[in-house]
């Protein structure tokens, strides 16, 4: 709602802490807590944000078969001329840009992600119904960065943000890889939690 010279500063000390978001002409918005993604084998955020409560849909960018890069065919152990499918989401936690995900699937996979609406279905729940195939473990690169315009302006933040990348390899249970992905995360949303042995 609008706000007034004596309300501004309480409104905008809410949002620095990130209680609240402006909404363009809509006013101002109440949002969640941070999500903390407790990592103990590849998860299916989907299904992790149901085991907790949250509900997650996804803004699907680009879900398309196309040729593999030499990096991405070197993740998945194919000809660097074979074709992939990509699968590129915003990913919503109750309404809120959590990330942006970039998924590049095995070949064998392609049959499997035909005519599948990944708004609110889960890519790991759809290959392990229709492929048979379980993500048993991941190989993960973390690190920080600054959000591009065009990141910002699909997660609704400003250009410069933090964000929180990550590089996945995932295998499955027959430690064969099945997928290659970038993610970045909103840096005031998001939190990586594992342990170290």
């Amino acid at each position: 709602s609008p706000t007034d010279s004596s309300t501004a500063p309480s409104v905008l000390a809410l949002a620095e802490k990130g209680l609240i978001q402006a909404r363009g002409r809509g006013g101002w918005v109440v949002v969640g807590h941070g999500v903390t993604e407790q990592v103990q084998g590849p998860p299916s955020l989907t299904e992790w944000a149901a085991n907790h409560g949250y509900v997650v849909t996804s803004n699907v960018l680009a879900a398309r078969v196309r040729t593999a890069t030499e990096n991405e065919a070197s993740d998945l152990r194919i000809e660097a001329s074979t074709k992939v499918y990509e699968l590129e989401r915003v990913r919503m936690v109750e309404g809120i840009p959590l990330s942006l995900d970039l998924s590049v699937l095995h070949p064998r996979l392609i049959p499997t992600m035909t005519g599948v609406d990944f708004t609110s279905r889960s890519l790991y729940g759809t290959i392990r119904e229709r492929a048979g195939l379980i993500a048993s473990r991941a190989e993960v690169v973390i690190r920080a960065l600054s959000a591009s315009d065009r990141v910002a302006g699909l997660l609704t933040i400003a250009a410069g943000e933090p964000l929180l990348e990550l590089h996945e390899l995932t295998f499955d249970q027959y430690e064969e890889p099945f997928e290659t992905s970038w993610l970045v995360n909103r840096g005031d949303r998001y939190a990586f939690a594992t342990t170290l042995s």
